[in-house]
């Protein structure tokens, strides 16, 4: 009886630290160069390492045209968890990749089918998913979701691309990110800079990577286009900075100068 008791304590104890555990999306690789399939992947990221994701599940909502408010896919993750490192990498392919992930992240293989979409896209991290690929959440096409068919939203980011077209971002309605379209690129991929915040740029490489990024066609979530320089990183810690501007780094300089006359008084 004692030893059934503790099992059941054990079993209490870890959904309630699933439950608490914070799960985001932490990076997405949507249009690699060439053929996407084998490429592509998401990183999600949970506060707390090794935390079963019981009940979650990955959506896209199409954000193009008339057809925006369709549930592109929906992936249930109920079977996943994360790794040591708190890190899950879902990639649509067991080949190769470069740079390798982490030793301690835990990967998935799930074909993207159809590949994830390269245009407008809302990506959300969802709770208790009922509804169905194929389904029009939006049908008034006025950038709401009329039907939200999931008991909680957890995390999101929206792409807008730049194809002159009407194009929507549905992230926001649930307090999360739109990338909007950037005149002189569409990103190939988003991920998460110090801070927290998101970033989008287009990438260089071929198969099996490493793919860097393309310094001159990246911006900050809500900026304008900024230089920026990195690797996407698989499985990893995103490893991307931004490039301070002269003037950011003269502030630098004369900030250092200011500390050193501290120091020698």
């Amino acid at each position: 009886m004692k030893g059934s008791r503790s099992l059941l304590a054990l079993a209490i104890g870890l959904a309630a630290t699933a439950a608490q555990a914070q799960v985001t999306l932490n990076e997405l690789y949507i249009n690699p160069p060439g053929t996407d399939n084998g490429l592509e992947f998401v990183e999600i990221r949970t506060s707390l390492p090794s935390t079963l994701l019981d009940g979650i599940w990955f959506v896209g909502i199409e954000g193009d045209g008339p057809a925006a408010g369709t549930v592109d896919f929906a992936y249930d993750l109920s079977a996943l968890s994360s790794g040591a490192n708190g890190y899950l990498l879902i990639r649509d392919a067991a080949t190769a990749l470069a740079p390798a992930p982490d030793a301690a992240t835990a990967v998935a293989v799930q074909d993207f089918a159809p590949d994830i979409e390269n245009g407008s896209n809302t990506y959300l991290l969802v709770r208790g998913f009922t509804g169905s690929v194929g389904q029009d959440l939006d049908t008034e096409n006025d950038g709401t979701l009329e039907t939200r068919p999931w008991t909680a939203t957890l995390d999101g980011i929206s792409l807008i691309e730049n194809d002159g077209t009407a194009n929507i971002g549905y992230a926001a309605q649930f307090g999360y990110t739109v990338f909007s379209a950037q005149a002189t690129f569409n990103a190939d991929s988003l991920f998460r800079v110090e801070g927290g915040g998101w970033a989008g740029a287009d990438t260089l490489g071929t198969a099996p990577g490493p793919f860097t990024i393309d310094a001159t066609r990246a911006a900050l979530a809500g900026g304008a286009p900024v230089e920026m320089q990195g690797t996407l990183t698989p499985g990893s810690p995103n490893a991307v900075a931004v490039v301070p501007e002269p003037a950011t780094l003269a502030l630098f300089a004369l900030g250092g100068l200011g500390l050193l006359a501290l120091r020698r008084r």
